[in-house]
């Protein structure tokens, strides 16, 4: 018998709700687990490092030419390998291997790339070029960039948000 209802109800919406991240922490464990994750324009923050630690991630990579000292300040904290290169990305894309990582493009947008149409192109076939097989790219929902040839296999939100997620995740696992 139900004391309350209305608290039932509410532990049937959580319970989805889990469920729901749960399987989006699964999908994300599969991509990153193991991966060297390169964060492409990391910023100052540490919100993709942090994405790439809690799923495994074997190692990370924040390329970022101009918030270069405050990101590699964060390093000293780090728990798993944190490199920062204060580099261009193109260039530092076309100097790893073929099919080597994980790929993390959060807030490189029109006004960044604004007017580099063929250097836009140029990343976008390197992304494609140097994405591991079992990796992923995942990127924000407004990112002008994404992999060549490569399709979306899911979107998501950190906050469970269905409408407008503010991922996206692009796989060559499809």
């Amino acid at each position: 018998m139900l004391n309350d209802p209305v608290a039932f109800s509410q532990q049937e919406v959580n319970l989805g709700f889990h469920e729901e991240r749960d399987a989006r922490e699964e999908e994300l464990r599969h991509f990153l687990g193991g991966q060297v994750v390169v964060d492409l324009g990391a910023g100052r923050e540490l919100f993709a490092y942090n994405l790439a630690h809690e799923h495994g991630a074997r190692a990370y990579i924040g390329v970022e030419p101009n918030h270069f000292a405050q990101l590699d300040a964060a390093s000293d904290a780090a728990k798993m390998p944190f490199y920062v290169v204060g580099e261009d990305m193109l260039s530092f894309l076309q100097r790893l291997p073929d099919n080597s990582v994980s790929l993390f493009v959060f807030g490189i947008d029109d006004f960044i790339l604004q007017g580099a149409e063929s250097y836009k192109k140029n990343v976008e076939a390197e992304m494609a070029r140097v994405l591991h097989p079992q990796g992923a790219e995942i990127m924000g929902r407004d990112s002008i960039l994404s992999p060549l040839g490569i399709a979306q296999y899911a979107s998501f939100d950190v906050r469970n948000r269905t409408e407008n997620p503010r991922y996206r995740i692009h796989s060559k696992e499809l």
